[in-house]
């Protein structure tokens, strides 16, 4: 398979003076209804860093039909929540669920804070969370999913249940060196106790090999089932969301400045001064082609609110 970026790239770019003019980027996304429904990270500024997450919505060939102009999920104070980041969604028993992850103490990133002049602080781990989405207007917050103490991001759940358990991958980083099975970052398999619950059972399926995984590895966008016997287990980890057996969608993150393995593997892209930028490319195993485009709209909001939260 080969895998050839549209020209139109990227989707959505930054703009305007508030929540999302410094970088909008680790979208989710979900068909539903006859359309790409994605949930983007924003960031508005870079000394603190608080992301909030957007919403957009694409039809089938990647025109941008609308776009929010205010957050569509942002932090909950009551809940500890400071900053809101990288969501995943995965329908589940016919009910879409995201995880979300939690930052108490949000930073820049070390290239930007060492560029800006900024002082490194003190910070707490990130934890993942879990939230019930209906229509993409109303948000309930189910509390935090992931062990204390445990450094979470790329929490992803599994769309059915293993032997009449909720599963889930997940990638700890601080779950490693003695004491543990790994001495980097992986990923592991673990089953819930519920939705809301508790990730427990905890088992490492896959470790950093190659030189360009760097430091560590994590999860995609979303799990998938297969959609025809025989496909792999590594093809059916890789798509965000399937609109059936010919369209499959990804998104990547914009890598900057990237190492010189991923240029080797021309996985780079041109640099956006503003900052990250979202990108999402579709492919047509008929067709063998990407499609996607950008423009900008707004659209109502929606309503959030907060269940008793899980243990935490």
């Amino acid at each position: 398979m080969k895998l050839r970026r549209c020209e139109k790239n990227p989707i959505l770019k930054p703009r305007g003076d508030d929540w999302e003019s410094v970088a909008v980027f680790n979208c989710a996304a979900a068909y539903w209804d006859g359309k790409i429904h994605v949930l983007y990270r924003a960031v508005g500024d870079y000394v603190r860093y608080a992301s909030s997450l957007g919403y957009a919505i694409f039809d089938e060939d990647l025109n941008l039909l609308k776009r929010s102009d205010e957050p569509i999920f942002g932090p909950n104070i009551k809940l500890w929540e400071m900053s809101i980041e990288d969501p995943r969604l995965t329908e589940v028993n016919g009910e879409l669920y995201m995880t979300y992850v939690v930052v108490p103490t949000p930073g820049p990133p070390g290239a930007v804070r060492r560029r800006l002049g900024i002082p490194r602080r003190e910070g707490s781990y990130p934890r993942t969370a879990l939230a019930k989405i209906v229509n993409f207007r109303e948000f309930t917050s189910l509390g935090v999913i992931t062990p204390f103490g445990a450094h979470e991001r790329d929490v992803v759940l599994f769309p059915e249940k293993i032997r009449g358990r909720y599963a889930a991958i997940h990638r700890p980083r601080t779950w490693i060196g003695p004491g543990y099975p790994v001495g980097r970052p992986s990923i592991w398999f673990a089953f819930l106790d519920g939705l809301p619950g508790r990730v427990y059972d905890h088992k490492v399926i896959m470790e950093p090999e190659q030189p360009w995984e760097g430091k560590k590895i994590g999860a995609g966008r979303r799990l998938s089932r297969p959609r025809k016997a025989g496909c792999s287990s590594t093809t059916a980890l890789t798509p965000i969301t399937s609109t059936g057996p010919e369209r499959r969608f990804w998104t990547w993150r914009n890598p900057g400045r990237s190492s010189p393995a991923r240029r080797s593997r021309s996985w780079n892209r041109r640099r956006n001064t503003r900052g990250k930028v979202t990108c999402l490319m579709s492919f047509s195993r008929r067709e063998r082609r990407w499609s996607a485009t950008s423009s900008s709209s707004s659209m109502a909001q929606p309503t959030r609110s907060a269940a008793s939260p899980a243990r935490a």
